[in-house]
């Protein structure tokens, strides 16, 4: 264990055994590992993606609900489908599904229920389906089943369908789409491998691809290859990531399959890549496919392009790392430039700084204010920040209320406590927005290189722990030593033990 050393506040030099015998419910060290992991899954929720991405769809619209877009794109290759609501009664139909099943007119179809077509024995299978969706609302999974369905006339021979179950949560009711591709045999009812095919589009507009509950992919269609570049054969068996842009954080995809494997359903923006190389902009959306047993067989994706055109790579990079409320460079472009500050740093022997800027309390006015107040308060607070930094450096959002800034030049101490101070004054003032002022307190903590790190995330993590000491103590600016951080880790680490 190192000897104490020194955390300074504005002025004043606390020790940092001080600051381990604070009066403090929680441990000190602790709170701040904590505060890093909260920090880190905070960064994930409210993402910047989410916040460029809605220029986006803003500017395109998304053209309908969650459902909307595999629904159509189901609807336009499987021509074979009625409604139904969540009693079995058929709502709708399509010409297809009366010819195929033997109907004649479309009166004659229409006001039935779904169970008049199909067997005993399989009636309280489907309507046990139809009870489950009917109590859990937060079910979104498709169901696959292998069903004979009968006409009217001829009810000793029937006709055997891949039949895909597909709730539709509309805002007054929920609605079954029954999506039927003709099967030579019924082995799928008891199957727990799906290599189902869906029929090719006449025209094609989105992509869609299958995998295996691996995650393996078993199935592309042509929209896939126009969109991504990859022919089937050439993804077959590989793990989607294979697209993947490398633009969204890793606790982006936990929480997205966490959804997916809860819920059955996931739908959102992101970016991915073609086989080119080039970055395209897609609307998603993804459903687990289960079997009669409830259990993960498939996923199937669909997914647009919304690249507003093949060129406009300025307007993509602008999306991909810029702030879309603000216009500040985002986390990942931050993270990028500081890589290359330090790298510049280390070959002319030079020193920069990162401070973080953390608005206290900031959520809790979120939750009071209407989102446009707190857009048009953020916006100032950002205007503000960019006035009290020098002509070189950089301003970043980094979070919900988290800002950070770059001092790619130091020549002393003094020209970080200069900027802290300019930010704490300019934040001072009350803001005046919709005939209101509001009063925004800020925490400020640094790091510096070379003396608290050589890499980019030492530095991030300096800041974090300076911020957050300067919050906890009330106070309102901190550097952070880079022997402390030492201090705190073995600490901590001697607390928790070796795994």
């Amino acid at each position: 264990m190192s000897a104490p050393t020194n955390i300074y506040f504005q002025n004043r030099m606390l020790h940092f055994s001080e600051v381990m015998s604070a009066p403090t419910t929680i441990d000190f060290q602790q709170q701040m590992l904590r505060y890093a992991e909260d920090l880190q899954e905070l960064l994930s929720q409210q993402s910047a993606l989410h916040q460029r991405n809605q220029i986006m769809i803003n500017a395109l619209g998304r053209g309908g609900q969650d459902d909307d877009l595999m629904l159509d794109a189901l609807t336009r290759c499987i021509d074979i489908h009625l409604v139904t609501d969540l009693r079995g009664a058929i709502v709708a139909t399509s010409s297809a599904a009366h010819r195929e099943l033997g109907f004649e007119g479309t009166s004659s179809l229409m006001g039935k229920v779904i169970f008049d077509l199909l067997s005993q024995q399989n009636r309280p299978l489907i309507a046990k389906m139809l009870q489950q969706w009917s109590t859990d609302r937060e079910d979104a999974a498709i169901a696959h089943c292998t069903l004979p369905f009968f006409g009217p006339l001829k009810r000793d021979e029937a006709r055997i369908y891949d039949a895909l179950l597909m709730p539709v949560r509309k805002r007054d009711r929920t609605e079954i789409y029954w999506l039927l591709i003709p099967s030579p045999t019924l082995e799928g009812v008891a199957s727990n491998v799906w290599n189902l095919r869906i029929p090719a589009m006449a025209e094609v507009f989105e992509g869609l691809m299958i995998t295996n509950e691996a995650a393996e992919i078993q199935y592309v269609n042509d929209g896939f290859t126009q969109i991504t570049g990859y022919a089937e054969s050439e993804v077959l068996g590989k793990n989607p990531r294979l697209i993947n842009s490398g633009l969204q954080e890793p606790t982006f995809y936990r929480a997205m399959w966490n959804k997916l494997r809860l819920s059955g359903s996931w739908s959102g923006e992101m970016f991915n890549r073609r086989k080119n190389g080039q970055i395209f902009f897609e609307w998603l959306t993804i459903k687990a496919i289960k079997n009669i047993h409830t259990q993960t067989l498939s996923y199937m994706a669909v997914f647009a392009d919304k690249s507003p055109s093949a060129n406009d790579h300025k307007q993509l990079a602008q999306m991909a790392f810029h702030d879309a409320l603000t216009g500040l460079p985002n986390r990942r472009l931050l993270d990028r430039t500081l890589k290359q500050a330090i790298e510049h740093a280390k070959t002319h022997s030079a020193e920069l700084g990162l401070l973080i800027v953390d608005l206290n309390h900031f959520k809790r006015l979120n939750g009071k204010v209407a989102g446009e107040a707190v857009d048009e308060i953020l916006q100032t607070i950002s205007g503000k920040l960019q006035l009290a930094v020098r002509g070189g450096d950089m301003v970043a959002r980094i979070g919900d209320d988290e800002f950070a800034i770059l001092l790619p030049t130091l020549a002393s101490s003094e020209i970080i406590e200069n900027i802290a101070n300019q930010i704490l004054q300019l934040l001072d003032t009350p803001l005046h927005v919709g005939g209101h002022a509001f009063e925004i307190q800020a925490s400020v903590g640094c790091a510096r290189f070379p003396q608290d790190g050589e890499a980019a995330a030492d530095l991030f993590y300096c800041a974090d722990a300076a911020t957050y000491a300067a919050r906890q103590f009330n106070l309102r600016f901190c550097f952070f030593e880079n022997d402390a951080r030492t201090e705190c880790i073995e600490t901590s680490y001697d607390q928790i033990g070796p795994s």
